[in-house]
């Protein structure tokens, strides 16, 4: 058989790349394959137009819909929340997750695949789920693990309490991954956390890492600007490492990522050195965890950060703000176990900017660059951020655009792990 023309049905839960990191991954993903395999697609949920330009074999959606008995149910406390305790899905994903395995089973029914490739959504899992119903007749499948599932398998403190719920769930992903010709997840330390509830992992997960990969579209010029957007961009496009000492955090922060400890070590290095003032900018453009927004007042207002959490830009725009810097900061928890590689991380590498890696010795980040990267500092330690600041700042004035000059990394993050991995299980 000829690999390069096998037949790959993806079945996604949402491909909007300038939405939501899964649905960039998703994007990404499917477009990297579409150029190497007969791609057919069934997705549900949103769809950036791009996927429709892809040279896919064939491409069906899957139409949800939510009659209003279920939204009434909803309302009522009891209703709502004993299905979810018994069986892990109230009466409204219950219902979705029917219309999935409707579509699935149709959609296998219609034709047979070479490979069916499983890509989630974050917690969104209905297409997995409603997969794991029509496993005996499934034929050959790989499971894409973004994020821990369920619930209960994300780390403190996103994790919640395992009920007989999210029991079932995960006996339902166990089945998965024991049937499933392979997994892959974006990171090592992700795959060590799920093995304990998922044996099976350890003999058939491999890493494929967030993919450091440009579409076409992704820097074509935007619609015009929203008026808030515009006012952001104004302030931001300017900057670039060759003129600023400029640090650069895209993405959300999510509760457990504390940035404050940077922020104080970065106000401790401006008052010690007051002649990095004029050149010096810190920029944070994300969604911000509601209990982290206090960690943010001793900046507010001071005229080296300029703080957006309520602006989102285009992915194309974040990615040429990413280049301009003099570092990214990738910023992980202050307290807890961080398995996850956030998706932002790909686009620090192929930005191919230093990376200031903030987050316990146990995040994954800092498990990918390795014990002798000179830029990485425990979260929580001051001092130790602030040296690596004034290291950081010591070289940006001797070189001030200097690149990442990890070619590992870059190849680490290649579109080419993926189809690698899937040519592997064909």
């Amino acid at each position: 058989m000829d690999k390069k023309k096998a037949r790959i049905l993806i079945i996604a839960e949402e491909l909007e790349y300038d939405r939501t990191s899964c649905g960039l991954l998703n994007t990404k993903m499917t477009e990297v394959l579409s150029q190497h395999f007969a791609v057919h697609l069934l997705v549900g949920g949103r769809v950036g137009q791009p996927i429709f330009e892809l040279p896919l074999a064939s491409i069906e959606q899957v139409k949800l819909q939510q009659p209003t008995r279920w939204k009434l149910l909803g309302k009522v406390p009891l209703l709502r929340s004993l299905p979810e305790k018994l069986t892990g899905f109230n009466h409204a994903s219950y219902y979705k997750l029917q219309q999935w395995t409707t579509a699935i089973k149709q959609k296998l029914a219609k034709d047979s695949y070479d490979l069916v490739l499983l890509l989630g959504s974050g917690m969104g899992w209905y297409a997995h789920m409603g997969f794991s119903i029509v496993l005996p007749y499934a034929g050959k499948f790989v499971v894409s693990i973004h994020d821990p599932f369920p619930m209960a398998m994300l780390p403190e403190p996103y994790n919640v309490p395992i009920d007989n719920g999210q029991r079932q769930l995960m006996k339902r992903f166990n089945q998965l991954v024991e049937q499933a010709a392979g997994c892959y997840a974006p990171s090592q330390r992700l795959i060590e956390h799920l093995n304990p509830a998922y044996p099976a992992l350890a003999s058939k997960a491999v890493v494929v890492p967030h993919l450091a990969h440009q579409l076409p579209f992704l820097l074509q010029p935007a619609s015009p600007p929203a008026e808030k957007q515009a006012a952001l961009l104004t302030k931001i496009q300017p900057l670039h490492s060759s003129t600023h000492f400029l640090l650069v955090h895209m993405g959300t922060l999510l509760e457990g990522r504390s940035p404050g400890y940077f922020i104080r070590a970065m106000l401790q290095f401006l008052e010690a050195h007051p002649e990095a003032e004029a050149h010096t900018q810190v920029v944070f453009i994300g969604q911000v965890h509601p209990k982290l927004v206090p960690e943010f007042a001793p900046a507010a207002n001071h005229k080296n950060f300029i703080i957006e959490n309520n602006t989102r830009l285009t992915y194309g725009q974040a990615l040429v703000l990413q280049k301009a810097a003099a570092a990214n900061l990738v910023i992980e928890s202050a307290k807890y176990h961080s398995p996850q590689l956030f998706g932002k991380f790909a686009d620090a590498v192929m930005a191919d900017k230093p990376i200031l890696c903030i987050g316990p010795a146990t995040s994954e980040a800092r498990r990918v660059v390795g014990n002798d990267y000179p830029y990485q500092a425990t979260n929580g330690n001051e001092e130790e951020i602030r040296l690596m600041i004034d290291t950081l700042y010591r070289n940006w004035r001797e070189q001030p655009t200097q690149t990442l000059q990890r070619p590992d990394l870059q190849h680490a993050f290649h579109p080419q792990r993926l189809v690698d991995a899937i040519n592997s299980w064909l």
